[in-house]
């Protein structure tokens, strides 16, 4: 089960990750987990690959900027894994291949969730409400020839048969040629495909005998595997056998994922210096569910469910300030000073008990404590209408008296509640977690305003939409302490009618995984204040135009109810805020330019320092650095691991002066060393004792350190991004 938080929107390393591609990353996820429940249960090996290995080194789960998840096997696991799958993966679930489904790219087997898009409610409770189809990519691992000479041929001969196979499909053959290959390919291969096949057919048997002459090298006379199509046919050399004989296990979001045991040499070979970002993706339109959606959209008679413009957003809702405090004090007002001496010996007792139901509304409101002064207030006036009153019935005064006195106790009570209520401003901020970017804008309200702060949970929504009790986030956890914050059930927006209010859910009702109650939503709110203020709550890196991955991952937050219905929108720099314009005008049309164009305005949340702050966090005689052990150093340095180790601890140990070295293993997690290599992590950590290296507290976060050093984990960026040293170790030398 996925908590609430993780389908929050998110920055990482500098890139927005909206709900919606969370909800496609846990669906693949929950493929995922049902392909190792298999592979687990029959002891068949299989490892991250690809995007998928180096998000899991890198970033301890996707590469935020993808969204696939690329798995390989041996050629063996892959047919036991094959031969089980229909029987025992979940109900619904398909295996897709060049078999079993038209213009499937080649050698590349499919593990789906569903075989075509589904908006049923069982599907969309089981995928937190994504409708699409949901897979995991195997590629297959062969075992290739020691002499590269064979290895060529051998690839030249599958490329061949693809070839022919891909013709034949095509029609792209005369009979006479087709004849002549299929003769030539039965001669060489003892190839006798049944007569009377489909082009289509054929062109499987094809693939059939392709995969045979990929899988025809014995493992025990083989160094080395690889993806022979179309990696090693394109020249790649593949990777030591050694590397796939068993998995170890690391973090990958919520969950872990097995990779091979020397995966960081892997990925080095791969890659080259793999820590080095590039925001770049391949192999398919990202995200992935936006082309079904519109393969989906070309066939349906109808629009599919989303968030579209429509001209009469651009009509600010008028705010209704007589369902507020201030308003039902000033219709109350009016009517105490409008009484008629017919009723005259009736109206102080009236007055009396809509004094005293309007301070328990105003205690109910504002609070006991913000509420006191206008308490009073209506104490001293409900008094007054006590005294004339009681003048009134025992005939001390005329009606007429009574009425004067009345009205002039009113007059008191106005004049006092235009200082306690009326000229009183009040600015509320819903937060729902990212209290950083509101918390300058909270110090500045806080000077001149009466502020309370809303923490607001986010619920996850069922199949129907509904609000699912008990499933959503704790906003008050990261709240600072001395914040005049409430529950959602002890503030009436509409009551209280503040003059500003700030929020930062940006999606209303048009999440369908996550929502808010609905009498927080923008739409709701912006009837609730003179003026509504939605703000950025995460703050990504800077992109122009031609980021075409970021403007992608924009259009899910920009375009959103909370952008549309609030009357200043808080972004957090001047880049962004040309980005924002640019795709709701895009959105809206260009007779709406002036519209977003005053709306949007960019508001630097970064604190300024000055050049003395800057000098003295720059003073740091002892530098404290984080030695990260990993779990691919045993597989990659050997028996010199422990040897290497105890040289680095002795140089720390001697340079305690200048460096104070704590050390952490990657993954902490004990059990994932235990299932790896027993006891192994017992012994280094017995070597740190020895040289007087401590561990790293659990939770220690990288701004605590001054550099990093040593194997590659996901604290690597977290380190760069922070501008500190990192320095990967090589045990080996």
């Amino acid at each position: 089960m996925h908590q609430t938080e993780y389908f929050m929107d998110e920055i990482r390393n500098g890139f927005f990750i909206p709900t919606q591609i969370k909800q496609a990353w846990t669906a693949e996820l929950d493929v995922l987990a049902a392909v190792d429940a298999l592979c687990r249960k029959h002891g068949i090996l299989y490892f991250a690959d690809w995007g998928s290995l180096l998000g899991t080194v890198r970033h301890g789960g996707f590469v935020p900027w993808d969204d696939d998840l690329d798995l390989c096997m041996k050629r063996e696991d892959y047919e036991r894994f094959r031969s089980l799958a229909a029987k025992e993966l979940p109900e619904g679930f398909m295996l897709m291949d060049y078999a079993s489904q038209e213009d499937h790219w080649h050698f590349i087997t499919r593990v789906a969730n569903t075989e075509r898009i589904n908006f049923s409610e069982e599907h969309l409770n089981r995928y937190h409400a994504f409708p699409y189809i949901a897979s995991v990519d195997i590629f297959i691992l062969d075992h290739l020839y020691d002499d590269p000479e064979e290895e060529k041929k051998r690839c030249e001969e599958v490329l061949r048969l693809i070839s022919v196979a891909e013709e034949i499909a095509g029609g792209g053959l005369s009979p006479e040629v087709r004849r002549c290959e299929l003769e030539q390919i039965g001669k060489r291969y003892s190839f006798h495909p049944a007569s009377g096949l489909s082009a289509r057919e054929l062109a499987i048997e094809l693939f059939r005998l392709a995969e045979k002459q990929m899988a025809r090298v014995p493992a025990e006379k083989s160094k080395r595997l690889g993806q022979i199509f179309p990696w090693i046919i394109k020249g790649g050399k593949g990777f030591d056998k050694a590397y796939y004989e068993k998995a170890i296990r690391l973090p990958f979001e919520d969950i872990t994922i097995p990779v091979p045991t020397a995966y960081a040499a892997m990925l080095k070979g791969r890659y080259g210096d793999y820590f080095t970002v590039r925001k770049v993706w391949s192999g398919h339109a990202y995200p992935f569910f936006e082309g079904q959606k519109a393969a989906l959209q070309k066939i349906a008679d109808f629009r599919l469910p989303g968030y579209y413009w429509d001209d009469a957003m651009a009509e600010r809702c008028e705010p209704d300030a007589e369902s507020s405090l201030k308003g039902i004090a000033r219709e109350f007002l009016a009517y105490v000073c409008a009484g008629e001496e017919p009723e005259a010996s009736e109206l102080p007792a009236r007055y009396q008990q809509l004094a005293a139901d309007f301070g328990t509304l105003c205690e109910q409101a504002m609070g006991e404590s913000e509420a006191a002064g206008i308490v009073l207030l209506l104490q001293d006036y409900c008094d007054a209408c006590y005294a004339i009153h009681m003048e009134l019935a025992g005939e001390q005064i005329s009606a007429a008296e009574a009425l004067t006195r009345l009205s002039e106790a009113a007059e008191a009570l106005e004049k006092g509640l235009d200082g306690e209520l009326f000229s009183r401003r009040e600015v509320l901020f819903v937060c729902c977690g990212a209290w950083e970017s509101l918390a300058p804008l909270y110090e500045k309200e806080k000077e001149s305003a009466h502020v309370r702060v809303v923490a607001l949970p986010v619920f996850e929504k069922d199949a129907l939409g509904r609000l699912i009790d008990g499933r959503c986030t704790d906003p008050a956890r990261n709240l600072p302490e001395g914040l005049a914050f409430c529950g959602r059930e002890e503030y009436d927006p509409r009551l209280n009618h503040p003059d500003r209010i700030y929020i930062q859910f940006p999606y209303d009702g048009e999440n369908s995984c996550l929502g808010i109650p609905e009498e927080y939503q923008a739409r709701v709110l912006c009837e609730c204040t003179e003026e509504l203020v939605y703000v950025q709550p995460l703050r990504g890196a800077d992109f122009e135009a031609e980021d075409t991955i970021d403007v992608l991952s924009l259009r899910y937050y920009a375009l959103a109810p909370a952008v549309v219905h609030a009357d200043r929108v808080i972004v957090p720099d001047e880049t962004i805020r040309k980005r924002y314009i640019e795709q709701l005008i895009s959105w809206s049309g260009e007779e709406h330019a002036a519209f977003w164009e005053r709306k949007i305005e960019a508001f630097s949340q970064e604190e300024e320092r000055t050049d003395s702050e800057r000098a003295e966090n720059g003073k740091e005689e002892r530098k404290n650095i984080l030695w990260c052990i990993g779990l691919n150093e045993p597989a990659e340095c050997g028996e010199a691991l422990a040897g290497a180790l105890r040289k680095r601890a002795a140089l720390f140990a001697e340079n305690r002066e200048k460096l104070a070295a704590e050390a952490v293993f990657y993954p902490q997690e004990r059990e994932r060393w235990e299932e790896a290599y027993p006891g192994l992590r017992d012994e280094l950590a017995v070597i740190l004792e020895e040289s007087g290296i401590p561990m790293a507290a659990a939770g220690q976060k990288e701004a605590e350190h001054s550099a990093y050093y040593g194997s590659p984990s996901p604290l690597v960026l977290l380190f760069r991004e922070a501008a500190k040293p990192v320095m990967i170790a090589d045990y080996r030398l």
